[in-house]
């Protein structure tokens, strides 16, 4: 009676391999996650600065087409 309480109490828990194991297996996941990441923000920085490029040359074509010429300097500022 005695043996099988102790069995018992042995078969409960989770050894210190399964632990590791599993420890391991988290910390390649959170490595895959953070260089994961770290591409999608450089994307995102290259598509806002494509963005800003494309803003500036309309905002450029527009000023062209309502004054008839492209802008040498910004206007209020000194030259």
């Amino acid at each position: 009676m005695f043996r099988n309480q102790i069995r018992a109490a042995r078969e409960e828990g989770f050894t210190l391999i399964e632990l590791l194991i599993v420890i391991v297996v988290l910390g390649i996941l959170a490595g895959i996650v953070v260089f994961g990441v770290s591409t999608f923000r450089h994307d995102a920085q290259v598509a806002a600065c494509k963005a800003d490029v494309k803003t500036v040359s309309v905002a450029s074509d527009a000023y062209n087409a309502k004054n008839g010429s492209f802008a040498t300097a910004i206007p209020g500022t000194a030259t």
